[in-house]
């Protein structure tokens, strides 16, 4: 998707939404691929085969998709709520020592 990823890199950061626009997007894309793959592992493997950092990334992965994915049409967030959202659900990493790429 060329043109989402132009769109994407013209209309965020400092002077059109917030500086950390970019780095919390990226930290969340990076942080749900991971849940997804843990999840996909412990499918073939079974949940017991997932690490603690895996079973983060799992926990992490439902929580976006609930929170921040799942808004639906009856939510309303600004840019900020649903920039705060997203790092408010990656909170648990660094409190595990898994770091963040907060701007």
């Amino acid at each position: 998707m060329p043109s989402l990823s132009r769109l994407k890199d013209k209309g965020s950061g400092e002077g059109k939404t917030r500086k950390d626009h970019a780095s919390t997007m990226n930290q969340l894309f990076a942080a749900y691929a991971t849940g997804k793959q843990a999840k996909e592992l412990a499918v073939v493997l079974g949940e017991s085969a997932l690490s603690k950092t895996d079973k983060l990334y799992v926990e992490f992965t439902d929580r976006f998709e609930k929170e921040y994915i799942s808004q639906g049409f009856q939510t309303n967030r600004t840019i900020q709520e649903t920039l705060d959202l997203g790092w408010g659900i990656t909170i648990n990493f660094t409190s595990y020592g898994i770091k963040t790429y907060q701007g």
